[in-house]
C-alpha cells in the first residue's frame, strides 16, 4: 500500500463521518496507518477498530464476491473509495460488524468490516490526545483574535480622537470586552450536535497535524539558482519609490538651508530611465540609450540593490 510517511503513527487521515448505529449517532472514520488500513468508529465513550493489510483486504473480497475476478477489476481503488465514505456503503450496521456494498460495472462489491473493542490506550491515541491538542490551537488562535481585536479598538479611538467619523453609522461596533464570553451559551446536550463538533476538531487536528516540511518549502526564500528577475514594470516601481524617498529627504534639507528642492529623475513607462548621464569633473555627457551595448538581464534581487544604492 502506496503511503507517505509523516513521522507519526498517522500516515493520510480521512474525515469523520456521522452514521446511525440503532438510531443513536456514531462518528467513523478510516485512515492509512503503518501500510493498512485503520477503521475507527467510536461514540465518544468507547472506541470500536479494525486494522486491515493490502493481502488481507483482497483476501476477504474473493471469500464475499467469489464471481468476481480481483485480478480483473482494481479491488484496492474499489475499497478506497467505499473506506472514504463508509456512511454511505453500509447496507447493515452494528458496533460489531458493517456490510459495505458498491455497484460496479461487473455488479455488486461486498465487503465486511469487523469491529472490535478497542483498549483504553487506542481511546486515548485516536480520540482524547487529537483532540486535546485541537483545544491547544484553538486556545491559541483565540489569544491572537482577542490580541487583534483589543489592538483594533485602539486604533480606532486613537482615530475618533483626532477627528475621524464614520460616513456609515451602520457599521459602527462598540468596544470589544471579554464579559461577552460570559453570556449564556447556545449550545444544546443534542448528541448530534456534540458529534459535529467532535467531526470538526478532528478535521482541524488533521490540519494541524500536517508535516512541517510542506509548510517550510512555502517559507523558505529562493536559492541563489532559483532568483527570479525583476520586470521593467518592477523595476520602475522600486525607482518611483526610490525618487520619492529622496524627494522627500531633499525636501527636508531645502527647507533646513533654504535651496531649492532638485527635479525627480523622470522615468519611461516601461521603467527604464530614457538617457544614462555619466559625470567627469563636473561635465555631463548624455549617452543615447540606442547605443548602449545589450548585457545580461541582471537578477531581480541584483537591480533591486543596484536601484537601493545608486
Amino acid at each position: 500500500m502506496d503511503t507517505s510517511s509523516s513521522g507519526n503513527s498517522s500516515d493520510v487521515a480521512s474525515k469523520w463521518r456521522l452514521i446511525k448505529l440503532d438510531n443513536t449517532e456514531y462518528a467513523i472514520s478510516c485512515r492509512i496507518a503503518n501500510d493498512e488500513w485503520k477503521i475507527l468508529l467510536s461514540n465518544l465513550i468507547e472506541l470500536w477498530c479494525e486494522a486491515l493489510t493490502e493481502d488481507s483486504a483482497i483476501r476477504r473480497c474473493e471469500k464475499l464476491n467469489p464471481l468476481l475476478n480481483v485480478n480483473v477489476v482494481n479491488a484496492k481503488k474499489i475499497l478506497q473509495e467505499i473506506f472514504d465514505d463508509i456512511p454511505r456503503h453500509a447496507v447493515c450496521a452494528s458496533t460489531s460488524s458493517i456490510r459495505l456494498e458498491a455497484t460496479i460495472s461487473g455488479g455488486a462489491f461486498k465487503f465486511d468490516l469487523n469491529l472490535s473493542k478497542a483498549s483504553p490506550q487506542e481511546f486515548w491515541q485516536e480520540i482524547t490526545e487529537p483532540l486535546c491538542r485541537s483545544a491547544m490551537e484553538m486556545q491559541r488562535r483565540q489569544s491572537i483574535l482577542l490580541n487583534l481585536i483589543k489592538r483594533k479598538d485602539e486604533e480606532i479611538s486613537e482615530y475618533k480622537a483626532r477627528g475621524g467619523e464614520l460616513i456609515r453609522k451602520s457599521i459602527e461596533t462598540a468596544p470589544f470586552h471579554e464579559d461577552l464570553f460570559k453570556e449564556k451559551s447556545g449550545c444544546t446536550d443534542s448528541s448530534g450536535l456534540i458529534i459535529d463538533t467532535f467531526r470538526t476538531m478532528m478535521d482541524l487536528h488533521n490540519q494541524i497535524k500536517k508535516p512541517e516540511s510542506s509548510r517550510k518549502m512555502k517559507s523558505e526564500p529562493l536559492g541563489s539558482d532559483d532568483r527570479q528577475e525583476m520586470t521593467d514594470a518592477e523595476v520602475a516601481e522600486v525607482k518611483i519609490e526610490i525618487d520619492r524617498s529622496s524627494a522627500k529627504e531633499s525636501g527636508r534639507s531645502s527647507r533646513k538651508t533654504g535651496s531649492i528642492d532638485p527635479e525627480e529623475s523622470s522615468v519611461t513607462s516601461s521603467g527604464s530611465l530614457r538617457n544614462e548621464v555619466v559625470a567627469d569633473n563636473h561635465c555631463k555627457t548624455e549617452i543615447p540609450a540606442a547605443k548602449r551595448s545589450p548585457a545580461k538581464r541582471p537578477r531581480r534581487e541584483d537591480r533591486a540593490n543596484d536601484l537601493l544604492f545608486s
